[in-house]
């Protein structure tokens, strides 16, 4: 277990009040941690823009055995201000996440993470509940064998 501290990095605020945070947060829990066979994940709050390089969530590398995330929950709902499904972007989120968690969990290095399966991994779970784990190894294919 890691002894990571989200004060180290970042400032984080208290959790917002969002039924759909919660729901979206209950269905990675019910759901897509079990399939990876992580015991659970930390989730904290920060202001917008603090995510970094503007991401709108950010695993932290090196807590696989634990995940922790940082999540801008401001520029979540902004976008679903445009007409996008808060929703579907905030399960679409934590499962991109914990995709790279479960990647590093099985020991391929973070910078190695092909984005665009994480991304269609993440899509598939928040808009079909579908956990297809295979798929982020396609970069991958010489540690399935």
């Amino acid at each position: 277990m890691h002894d990571y501290d989200p004060g180290w990095d970042y400032r984080p605020i208290r959790r917002p009040a969002s039924a759909e945070l919660d729901e979206a947060e209950q269905a990675v829990r019910l759901h897509l941690i079990p399939a990876m066979d992580l015991p659970d994940m930390t989730l904290f709050f920060v202001r917008r823009g603090q995510c970094r390089n503007g991401a709108i969530a950010k695993y932290i590398a090196g807590t696989a055995s634990h995940p922790v995330i940082a999540l801008d929950v401001a520029a979540h709902r902004a976008a679903a201000r445009s007409g996008r499904d808060l929703q579907v972007m905030l399960r679409t989120s934590l499962a991109h996440e914990l995709a790279h968690a479960y990647l590093e969990s099985c020991g391929i290095d973070p910078d190695l993470h092909c984005e665009d399966e994480v991304e269609e991994f993440a899509a598939d779970f928040a808009h079909h509940g579908r956990i297809h784990l295979r798929g982020l190894f396609a970069s991958h294919d010489h540690l399935l064998d």
